[in-house]
């Protein structure tokens, strides 16, 4: 009677533990990254996996006489990228929780920032309040 008891503890046990097992296991993400002429993202890859919750850090550098014209992860514009010749950049993903988007292109000067959709480079913007 005991050595059955045994058994069945065992066996309860087992079965817990690959139950925990499949739902501690994480989902992985794709990083998808675009690199213009004149410069290169390390690590030098169209895509990298990265598992959920997990940080990644990618290099940007651009050639000697260049820099970064725009960082652009998931559509949003960065801004306060370096803006000196060749400076490297690091760019730390914190916590990846989505598939991500990195598009870079590098110049030989800082251009303006893409205007907001709808909106000319110049357009003056009211705001009113509602009440």
């Amino acid at each position: 009677m005991k050595m059955l008891f045994i058994a069945a503890v065992s066996v309860m046990l087992a079965f817990g533990q690959s139950e925990m097992a499949v739902a501690a296991k994480k989902q992985t993400y794709t990083i998808s990254i675009t690199a213009g002429p004149n410069g290169k993202v390390m690590p030098k890859k169209t895509q990298i996996k990265v598992k959920e919750g997990k940080s990644k850090s990618l290099i940007i550098k651009p050639k000697k006489k260049y820099m970064i014209d725009a960082l652009i992860v998931n559509g949003i514009y960065r801004d306060g990228i370096p803006t000196k010749l060749g400076k490297p950049y690091v760019l730390k993903l914190k916590k990846v929780a989505q598939d991500t988007t990195i598009t870079v292109s590098f110049d030989t000067k800082r251009n303006p920032p893409p205007a907001a959709e709808g909106l000319a480079v110049g357009s003056q913007v009211s705001v009113v309040d509602p009440k």
